[in-house]
Parts: structure tokens; C-alpha cells; sequence
């Protein structure tokens, strides 16, 4: 069974800020496609920048890259991210998981 699309997931996200500094943040992430997504963050980001989304329940890990930002009011962020390739195999077994 796949994700459909619009499915909603909590992920852990970790990455480096524009100040470099590292973070981890929890995140729900909304599938867009099986090569995008959306999740909304706190931690400031830029377009290109690379992330690594962690579904805590598997310990799965899926890298991505920043496609752009949408302020947003609240001091969330709307990130969309590309993955370079399918990322289904990923969002079935987080969506699997997180129904436990």
C-alpha cells in the first residue's frame, strides 16, 4: 500500500541553519509528490540547502534539499523540499509505523 498523496507524517528534521549551527526539530510533513514534500519549521532555512528527515518510530532516514520557503505569520515556516529519488519505500513504512 502506498502514501497518498497529501499524507500527513511527524518526521524529525536535522540540518544546519544559515548560521551553521546544527538543529533538530520535529516537524509534520504533508507528501506533496514522491519527490516532494512540505513541513513546517521554526529553524530559519534556505532554497538549496540540504536536510536529513528521520521517522522516529523506524529510525528511517531520507535526505532532501530545500526548493523554497513561505513565510509564514506565527514564526512557522512552510519548507519545500525535493528528494532526488522516489521516496515512497520511505512514506510507507513511516505511515506504517506511526499507524502502531
Amino acid at each position: 500500500m502506498r502514501p497518498k498523496s497529501g499524507t500527513i507524517l511527524s518526521v524529525i528534521v536535522y540540518g544546519h541553519g544559515p548560521d551553521k549551527e546544527s538543529f533538530q526539530e520535529q516537524s509534520d510533513v504533508r507528501l506533496v509528490s514522491m519527490h516532494r514534500a512540505e513541513l513546517s519549521l521554526t529553524t530559519k532555512v534556505e532554497p538549496g540547502q540540504k536536510l536529513v528527515l528521520l521517522d522516529p518510530t523506524s529510525d528511517e532516514e531520507q535526505n532532501c534539499r530545500v526548493i523554497s520557503v513561505s513565510e509564514q505569520a506565527g514564526g512557522q515556516d512552510i519548507v519545500s523540499v525535493g528528494f532526488k529519488e522516489s521516496v515512497w519505500e520511505f512514506w510507507t513504512v513511516a505511515a506504517a509505523s506511526s499507524r502502531r
